[in-house]
């Protein structure tokens, strides 16, 4: 007969039906094995993965069923598919969804310009902390001024925890007609001597005048730190 596969075939009729027999009866043991009727309904599946599977893919909603499953079980009760062919057709679907997940994790794009949420930028967190202290200063000015709620300021002041923050801060301050803070002032490291001739340089400066607050507090800390070097010094 045409159609069956050469394997099959025998020396004669009877030969090829005996082939054929035999065939389908180790067909029908393995498909009996793997419970080859479909469940009543399509509610009635049940997935089951390998353990180190299932922790990795499985994403179950509120009800604690994992969503895509429950969208596949119409179409495997449509197909009569057994509930135990289910869970391995579930389980190379899931290797392959792993497997694309990995993969995307591992080719996408890192980021260059981590946080720097120690300043190192700008010299570590002690030279920095003139600059965070003007910073929330103009920022408390920019709040009366604007009318920022106290959300508005929150939001302004994550940007003083990191050294790219506080630049952006003092390209707003430069955006806004103000003079942006030269990176040098209120660094407080006590390892550098603060002059009179400095002090006297930031109170002559237009901001001085005009009564800046972040440029105001600079000068204080400033004026602080002479101060503290002073009493060392005796």
């Amino acid at each position: 007969p045409e159609g069956i596969a050469e394997h099959l075939l025998g020396a004669n009729d009877q030969e090829t039906i005996d082939k054929l027999n035999k065939a389908y009866k180790g067909a029908r043991e393995e498909l009996g094995k793997k419970g080859n009727k479909a469940p009543e309904k399509a509610d009635d599946y049940t997935l089951t993965l390998p353990d180190d599977l299932k922790d990795k893919v499985i994403k179950t909603g509120e009800d604690g069923k994992d969503p895509v499953f429950e969208a596949l079980k119409p179409a495997l009760h449509k197909a009569g598919i057994s509930n135990e062919m289910a869970s391995e057709l579930a389980t190379e679907l899931y290797k392959a969804v792993g497997a694309y997940a990995a993969q995307q994790a591992e080719n996408a794009p890192k980021d260059p310009d981590p946080a720097d949420m120690e300043y190192k930028a700008l010299g570590g967190k002690e030279k920095a902390q003139g600059l965070v202290d003007a910073a929330n200063a103009w920022i408390n000015g920019v709040k009366e001024t604007a009318g920022l709620d106290d959300a508005d300021v929150k939001e302004l002041q994550y940007l003083t925890m990191h050294s790219q923050g506080l630049k952006v801060l003092n390209k707003l301050r430069a955006r806004t007609s103000e003079k942006p803070i030269p990176a040098d002032f209120g660094q407080g490291d006590p390892n550098r001597l603060v002059t009179q001739v400095e002090i006297d340089e930031m109170m002559n400066d237009d901001r001085w005048r005009s009564g800046d607050a972040a440029w105001h507090e600079l000068v204080r800390e400033k004026i602080k730190q002479k101060q503290l070097q002073s009493k060392g010094q005796k």
